[in-house]
């Protein structure tokens, strides 16, 4: 059995448990945000109001089993901080990036289908929003990316 390192247990997993608590925390408040406020959650994606997957938002029921597994997802990354399972953790944060690339990918990809009947500063303002939402796309990619790194610090910090 190898005794863990000081370096690791001085400044790695303080910082670990700290994003996974705030990693967890964001999730669960998405999570409610998303069965309380559909809608909303959806045009945070860049899902406009004038698009079909907006407007059927509020009866949409996988928006609401989405937002479990988030709420399931925050509850554990606090569960696991709390409970000191490092190992745990670095795994979860590096699964993060699983995250962050669909997200971007279906940002990039759905977000911003606008209704085709805008004109002039309406349509402006609605591209403006799909700009916006875009560029926080590619922020989520990397902030997840920026987690697994983290996640992958410490596990490869842990071994040695």
């Amino acid at each position: 059995m190898s005794i863990p390192s000081p370096i690791l247990n001085l400044t790695s997993l303080p910082l670990v448990r700290g994003t996974s608590f705030l990693v967890g925390s964001l999730g669960i408040f998405m999570g409610v945000r998303a069965i309380l406020y559909p809608v909303s959650y959806a045009a945070q994606f860049g899902f406009h109001p004038s698009t079909e997957c907006t407007k059927s938002a509020a009866s949409n029921p996988f928006i609401v089993v989405s937002a479990g597994r988030v709420i399931a997802s925050g509850v554990t990354f606090i569960a696991c901080a709390y409970l000191k399972a490092d190992r745990a953790l670095s795994v979860l944060l590096i699964s993060s990036v699983v995250t962050g690339a669909i997200d971007g990918y279906a940002v990039r990809k759905f977000a911003g289908h606008m209704d085709e009947t805008k004109t002039g500063e309406q349509l402006v303002v609605e591209e403006e929003k799909t700009a916006h939402a875009r560029g926080r796309a590619i922020g989520h990619v990397l902030t997840t990316g920026t987690f697994a790194a983290l996640g992958v610090w410490t596990l490869l910090k842990g071994s040695s």
